[in-house]
């Protein structure tokens, strides 16, 4: 949910004569991102190309990050982003896209991350640019988030774009987009602050030396394998603070480093942290005594991987349909939430999860010989991450064989081929199979899709086969 409450009213500030783009431009009108003091994140910078002006800044927000932004640095990245991108509007291929571009300015002492998109002006198509700048000392610290801050600045791009198509002035778009920009910052702040360490830590974890019985072992099975089946994307929601970030140190040892870090454990806060699109893992805690959860259905649906919802008040484990048919559904209801003229889009409720209760050996074997080994020495630490490299071999496997199967997707996959692939890999049992697809999926994207595809089509070409005979 978009919330506006801390969003702080534009003002205009005054700059030296060598900040403005040009000595006619005007200068762009700038807002401060309240309680953002140890962003990472200076400025979001909203940039358009004008055929009169030249690249030409329409908006600055600015955070209070403790490096302030160099001076005359919003023309240069305006001009930078814009360059080479005057004929997009002309081009059909390019012309709803949204592209990125990456800058590392060590003269300038920032990074520039910008997304180029063309959109309605007032005297037609204009080609815009959405920039967020950032010191280059915090490159390092950066890199793990973008494909997050990716997710997230394209999903308010494109509620741009169809802002700007239904605007007939240009207040109400940029207050909306104020406030999702400032939704943005915050969330990129809060797993600055709060995210899971990226190296293997067992010590908060159910692995940990006297923690063993904390969790019951069948709620951790279905807990683990959901988490693997949903690409390592899960909600641990309960009352205690501590038990949800033991689950959540739990799952992380079944992420890589990177993903740790697009992760954040759950701390207790007023207002209490809300569910967010596009992180791997996080925690939310049970506002009241016998409130009912209640997740905002459109973001779950629209997160870039399917999700699983671990509840350890009623020790459930229940996760949305599987990556095809959530990345089907999360085009769908985009498609719908953009081009609904003015009306409310009708969402699924939380039905849509659906209980994890499925046959599978993996897991069950893992957890059955984890306990057996000592917790100290980092035993345990590399039993699991010999786990995690099985599962990818075998991932891998799926991957090379489908390739051979199908001259890398030139040919439909036959039925005999999809049973001869699962006995082959020992992925007989639904569970098994459904974690090493997603593993899968994460290794080579696409991979997912084009095995129910092809198996659909074998299944069709094999009932009309019956039929004609």
């Amino acid at each position: 949910m978009i919330t506006s409450s801390a969003m702080s009213s534009p003002k205009s500030l005054q700059k030296s004569p060598e900040e403005s783009p040009s000595p006619l431009s005007p200068l762009p009108p700038e807002s401060d991102i309240a309680q953002t003091e140890d962003s990472v994140i200076q400025a979001v910078v909203l940039s358009m190309w004008d055929n009169i002006l030249g690249p030409r800044t329409q908006h600055v927000w600015r955070t209070e990050c403790k490096e302030p932004l160099p001076t005359g640095i919003v023309p240069y990245i305006a001009n930078h982003m814009l360059s080479g991108e005057i004929c997009r509007c002309g081009e059909e291929e390019t012309d709803g896209r949204i592209d990125s571009k990456f800058y590392i300015l060590p003269d300038k002492n920032i990074i520039a991350s910008s997304f180029i998109f063309t959109g309605k002006a007032k005297t037609g198509r204009s080609v815009y640019s959405l920039s967020i700048i950032l010191p280059s000392s915090k490159l390092k610290l950066y890199l793990p988030w973008h494909d997050l801050c990716g997710a997230r600045l394209t999903k308010i791009i494109m509620q741009l774009q169809v802002a700007l198509e239904k605007s007939q002035n240009g207040t109400d778009v940029m207050a909306s987009l104020t406030a999702s920009l400032q939704q943005f910052v915050h969330l990129m702040l809060s797993v600055q602050r709060e995210s899971v360490n990226p190296s293997m830590d067992l010590s908060e974890s159910v692995f940990a030396s006297g923690k063993e019985r904390m969790v019951e072992e069948g709620f951790l099975r279905r807990a683990i394998i959901s988490h693997l089946q949903t690409l390592g994307c899960s909600v641990v929601y309960g009352k205690s603070d501590k038990i949800i970030n033991m689950v959540i140190h739990t799952l992380a040892a079944f992420l890589r480093p990177t993903e740790r870090q697009r992760s954040r454990v759950c701390v207790k806060s007023t207002p209490p942290e809300q569910y967010e699109a596009d992180l791997f893992l996080q925690g939310i805690i049970e506002d009241k005594k016998g409130a009912v959860l209640d997740l905002p259905m459109f973001d779950v649906l629209t997160s870039c991987y399917p999700t699983s919802l671990i509840n350890l008040t009623n020790a459930e484990v229940r996760q949305t349909p599987p990556f095809h048919i959530h990345a089907a559904r999360k085009h769908e209801m985009l498609t719908m939430q953009m081009y609904r003229e003015g009306e409310e889009c009708a969402l699924p409720d939380m039905s849509v999860f659906e209980l994890v209760d499925t046959d599978e050996s993996f897991v069950q074997t893992f957890l059955a010989e984890v306990f057996q080994l000592h917790p100290s020495c980092g035993v345990r630490e590399a039993y699991i991450q010999n786990f995690c490299r099985m599962l990818e071999r075998k991932a891998l496997a799926l991957i090379k064989y489908l390739e051979v199967e199908t001259s890398k997707g030139q040919q439909h996959l036959k039925i005999s081929s999809l049973k001869r692939i699962r006995n082959d890999l020992s992925l007989k049992l639904e569970g098994d199979f459904y974690t090493i697809l997603a593993v899968a999926e994460k290794m080579k994207p696409g991979i997912y899709t084009f095995w129910y595809h092809s198996a659909m089509l074998s299944t069709d070409q094999l009932r009309d086969t019956l039929v004609s005979l």
